[in-house]
Order: C-alpha cells, then structure tokens, then sequence
C-alpha cells in the first residue's frame, strides 16, 4: 500500500526532481476518494493503472532568460530547442541509454504475471502470446507490444504499436492476439511525401512496460 501510495503522491508533483526527492524520503500519503483507497488496501479490486509518460530520476528546467516588455514589466522566458526528432518520452531514454525513474507503461499490481509463446504471423502481421495470472488475487495486465525497425530506419529505440487489457483471475492464463498497423510500423519518406514500410526484419518485443519486454520475435515484411 505504501509503495502505490509513494507513487500516486510522486504523480502530483510538479516535477520528477521532487517525485524523486519524495520516493527517498516519505513513509506514505493517501487520499482516499469515494472508498477506493480503503478497497485497495483490503485487496478487494486491483489497480491496473498503467504510467503513459516516462518519469526521469533528475529534472533539468530549460535556460531561462529575462526580457523587460514595452510597458517595463520584467518577462521570463524559455529557449526551447526540439532536435530530438521522434525520440521523445521513453524513446529518448533509451535511445541514449539513460535510466528512468518510471519507465512508460509502469505499474503495481496485488497479483503478478508471466508472459510466454510469442509467435508472430508474417503473412497476417499479427503478433500472439499468452498471458498467465501466477499470483493469488484477480487482477488486470495491461499487455504491450513494441517494434524495433530494420537497421535501415536509423533508429535507435523500439515502438509501442500496440497493446490489450487482460483481466485474469487467480492462475488463469489467456491467449492475447495484436494486429500490427503497417503506418505504426512505417517511416516518412520526405523525398516521396509519404510514409514507407522498409522491407527487412522487425523485432518484435511483448511485456508489461517499455523497460519489461521478456518476449521477442522476428517478423519479416518484404515490402
């Protein structure tokens, strides 16, 4: 409870320098709304949130300056430069190999989960595995799936393409089948105007988080 207490409080701060700072130091906080906190705690329902943005350990803020506008008031502001391209969020953390505090798609459940049998169907573009409850309590997974493009791509990081919530009682097991959306797996051709599927092999990753992908496959698309 104090672990998903830590988390929920880390959430509302204002930046992950204090999520960090928090997480360190506080024994546990809580807000309990309509009851939910208090059914959490009994393990009545399980919390299958899942983070949809990465956390980093240290927060730099951008340089700021100061300018005096026409009426002699003093203004901040931000030089902000984007030449990260798509390496954004989980992408840039590990594109350049940096470790974050939370990483996309991350979770605490009552019960734990297994993963295993991914195979994938060139032909269909489909991507298969089973997910397995092996705790004690019913809960619900949120299963993802990445891609990592050709070498021809140039990039450095994998793609979340898609995922299923997966509810499972107590040992139960369910087989979870994706379909793979060619324009998630494409690139924009500028010379062209569009996007462009490359031809090669793709590596295919399942798991719980961008940073929990035991399972990997091939799919190989010829164009």
């Amino acid at each position: 409870m104090i672990r998903r207490a830590i988390l929920a409080a880390a959430l509302l701060l204002p930046a992950p320098a204090f999520a960090d700072t928090l997480l360190d130091n506080i024994d546990g906080i809580s807000v309990d709304r309509g009851g939910q906190v208090s059914r959490f705690a009994a393990m009545v329902i399980d919390d299958h949130g899942r983070i949809a943005q990465v956390l980093s350990r240290y927060d730099k803020p951008p340089r700021t300056d100061f300018h005096v506008d026409g009426k002699g008031r003093k203004i901040q502001t931000w030089d902000l430069r984007y030449t990260e391209g798509a390496k954004v969020g989980y992408k840039w953390f590990e594109a350049t190999h940096q470790q974050p505090l939370f990483p996309f798609g991350f979770g605490l459940s009552y019960t734990t989960y297994a993963y295993s049998g991914l195979k994938v169907d060139d032909a269909a573009r489909t991507a298969s595995f089973t997910v397995k409850n092996t705790g004690t309590r019913k809960g619900t997974e949120i299963a993802e799936l990445y891609i990592k493009l050709p070498a021809s791509a140039h990039e450095d990081y994998k793609r979340l393409v898609a995922w299923q919530r997966v509810t499972l009682a107590p040992g139960e097991s369910k087989a979870v089948t994706l379909k793979l959306n060619p324009l998630y797996l494409s690139v924009f051709d500028p010379a062209n105007d569009g996007w462009q599927l490359l031809p090669g092999d793709y590596e295919v990753l399942a798991g719980a988080s961008s940073a929990d992908t035991p399972l990997t496959a091939t799919l190989y698309i010829t164009q």
